[in-house]
């Protein structure tokens, strides 16, 4: 089946013909060539009526605010690119701090331009190493901008925005989700995506950084679960690692937790994370700030095998690089109810050691594959930077992949 429709377009604008406005007719239309270039890859008869969907769909979507398509559905052809950017020397721009201070209409400190959420500027300067990023904004074909919350500046006001078209939106915040309503026709690489936003196929759920590295050195584990960390009353997840001290019982089972801005008690004291890690076999990575943690990564380098817990209540959190790593494989999802909790604690001791070293071997390998790395490679001193070396070529590897037709 092929359409006749075409997209109305307006005058090239950053590298691809923008669109003059959002109106339905051109998002119909839009989404229209978007089933054509399905056709094309796949070369079938799509069963499904994407248009009408859209259609159906288009008055939820408007009330949850959530972003409609994205331009990366099209192909980088003749009618819809320039010339350059149909080529393999096609660039790219990140936003400057000017540029950021001119979306805010206020001479933001460079402190704060800098802030950005967990390594987002170690992430931009390896990105800007690559050949393909250029300084000049009007002749780049994809941009490249940073979500800073819209109490700093809304994505919508960077002067070069477009609606969002042929834009990566960066976003390592590990607090509350902000600004989904701005992303437009930008597609999303964010740390803390739920099921409410996320485009499969289009947007990118990346993990937070390690803060420290444990090896896996402990040829038994003392523990058969554990957690150390902080409560946040101030948010809903606040409830969820509230409850655990109900399961703490000194000996296997180690849940100890301090509220955010109080002083810490001997018992919380008393324990080391770092121990924790190395000796647990399982190690909880409950729902913090938003659901996204630092210490999934860390946890899963030392070998231990996660078990989320997420707030019921919430959406539903998209796992980090859900299309590269199959969690069910490496991880657990523990129930938030109580009594549920206290049954799940129960069955992991019925795991002999075999079968926790054979999943914990998987859990090591999944952690090298997203950081693309040998564990002999890995210090203190260059966890970081490989994290965020690695974030960066996943970017740059998302903007070629969405490129072809």
């Amino acid at each position: 089946m092929k359409f006749s429709t075409q997209l109305s377009l307006i005058e090239p604008k950053f590298g691809h013909y923008g669109l003059q406005d959002q109106n339905c007719k051109r998002l119909t239309s839009l989404l229209e060539l978007a089933r054509q270039r399905l056709q094309d890859v796949q070369d079938v008869e799509l069963n499904t009526d994407v248009v009408a969907k859209a259609r159906e769909a288009r008055t939820f979507w408007s009330r949850q605010r959530r972003p409609l398509c994205n331009w990366f559905l099209l192909p980088c052809r003749k009618a819809t690119c320039t010339a350059k950017c149909r080529s393999s020397n096609y660039t790219i721009y990140i936003y400057s701090h000017d540029d950021m201070r001119v979306a805010a209409k206020k001479n933001l400190s460079e402190e704060m331009l800098r802030f950005g959420g967990a390594g987002t500027s170690q992430i931009i300067n390896e990105l800007r190493r690559s050949q393909r990023i250029t300084q000049n904004a009007t002749e780049a074909c994809y941009f490249i901008a940073e979500n800073k919350g819209r109490h700093v500046y809304k994505l919508q006001d960077l002067p070069y925005w477009n609606f969002g078209i042929n834009h990566i939106v960066l976003d390592f915040l590990d607090g509350k989700c902000e600004g989904q309503h701005d992303i437009g026709f930008a597609a999303l690489a964010k740390t803390h995506l739920s099921s409410d936003i996320f485009r499969n196929s289009f947007d990118k759920s990346l993990p937070l950084p390690p803060r420290r590295l444990f090896r896996n050195s402990e040829p038994s584990k003392k523990f058969l679960i554990t957690f150390k960390g902080t409560t946040y009353p101030s948010h809903t997840a606040g409830g969820i690692r509230s409850m655990l001290s109900n399961f703490h019982n000194g000996k296997d089972i180690i849940f100890v937790t301090k509220q955010q801005f109080s002083e810490p008690t001997s018992e919380y004291n008393y324990w080391s994370y770092e121990e924790l890690v190395k000796q647990s076999k399982f190690c909880l990575v409950p729902q913090g700030r938003s659901p996204s943690t630092f210490r999934l990564l860390e946890v899963m380098l030392a070998g231990c095998i996660p078990v989320f817990l997420f707030d019921t209540h919430a959406a539903q959190y998209i796992l980090p690089l859900n299309d590269e790593i199959m969690w069910e494989d490496v991880s657990y999802v523990a129930p938030s109810d109580p009594i549920d909790f206290q049954k799940f604690l129960y069955s992991l001791r019925k795991f002999d050691n075999t079968t926790v070293e054979e999943k914990s071997n998987r859990v090591v390998k999944a952690a090298m594959s997203i950081m693309k790395t040998s564990i002999d490679a890995l210090s203190d001193d260059n966890l970081r930077m490989t994290y965020c070396a690695e974030m960066a070529q996943r970017i740059l590897r998302e903007i070629e992949l969405r490129r072809k037709p």
